[in-house]
């Protein structure tokens, strides 16, 4: 079993370079797309089976735009241009930290061989969250951003439209059918990957639609892989995310929340966001009591 993970990373080289650290395996490679503005020094990444993408292939990633799927286009190509065989891609972040040893992650991959984890939400809970707005209008550049003054114009854009959920006017033209929505980070079979690269490649219509949604990279993959594989056969995800209602971001996890992370890594092999900079020791306690058997 071959592995390739698939990093974005922005923020705290330190951090990084622990997860390196706790997820070192012989069956784990590491390719890492650090974002433009980062102020990170590649040089200072360091860990076994690692690429660290030059600054010239770097995207600059804004919240709620395509930057985030042009980056991990950025990964996928660096991983099928390694000349390395891989059985799964892996799609992570820096701030993510593993709830397993790496051999128990690898065997439990390896278990369940074949198999696709991503999330693909139910419909009514998509709508209910206000996400088909994201794909039904048509958003300009200057409106993809997390500013206050421009969420303000958003929210004034969806009153106008229809409200939060509904789109009653000014719905453009929709050529892909049905999408899927879901967590970005993903844990797919390179053959998978490989449909989806394939796909794009003869269809670049496709990209060029995502490009004026809003959150792409939490519609994107999703949609390709139920147009393409069939929602039905996707495993849940893989990634622990504890988000909180009407938040853009999920919540940072801390040593408060060390019995809920505990309690929940049985259904789990990783989870985040954790932050060193607010704080560690919640890593530290996961690394000392996680030998559990999934």
């Amino acid at each position: 079993m071959k592995i390739a993970v698939a990093m974005l990373c922005h923020k705290n080289v330190q951090q990084i370079n622990s997860l390196l650290h706790a997820m070192e395996n012989d069956s784990i490679s590491f390719f890492i797309h650090v974002d433009k503005k980062s102020d990170i020094n590649r040089e200072e990444i360091f860990g076994n089976n690692i690429t660290v993408l030059s600054k010239d292939l770097s995207v600059d990633i804004q919240w709620g735009g395509f930057g985030m799927i042009e980056a991990t286009f950025q990964l996928i190509e660096a991983i099928r241009q390694s000349n390395q065989v891989y059985d799964y891609i892996w799609l992570m972040s820096g701030q993510d930290w593993p709830l397993h040893s790496s051999d128990i992650i690898v065997k439990y991959i390896e278990q369940h061989a074949g198999e696709d984890f991503i999330e693909i939400l139910p419909d009514q809970e998509a709508f209910e969250r206000g996400y088909f707005k994201r794909n039904e209008l048509y958003y300009p550049n200057w409106m993809v951003s997390n500013k206050v003054y421009i969420k303000v114009i958003k929210h004034l854009f969806w009153f106008i439209t229809g409200g939060r959920k509904a789109t009653t006017i000014l719905k453009r033209k929709n050529p892909i059918g049905k999408f899927y929505y879901g967590s970005q980070w993903w844990l797919l079979t390179t053959k998978t990957v490989d449909i989806m690269m394939h796909f794009l490649s003869k269809n670049r219509w496709y990209i060029d639609y995502f490009r004026n949604s809003l959150v792409p990279d939490e519609c994107f993959f999703q949609t390709l892989y139920g147009k393409l594989i069939g929602a039905e056969r996707a495993m849940p995800s893989v990634c622990y995310v504890n988000w909180k209602e009407d938040r853009n971001s999920p919540e940072v996890l801390t040593s408060d929340d060390l019995e809920t992370v505990l309690k929940k890594r049985k259904y789990w092999l990783i989870a985040r966001k954790f932050d060193f900079n607010l704080n560690d020791q919640i890593q530290l306690k996961i690394l000392n009591d996680r030998e559990v058997m999934l």
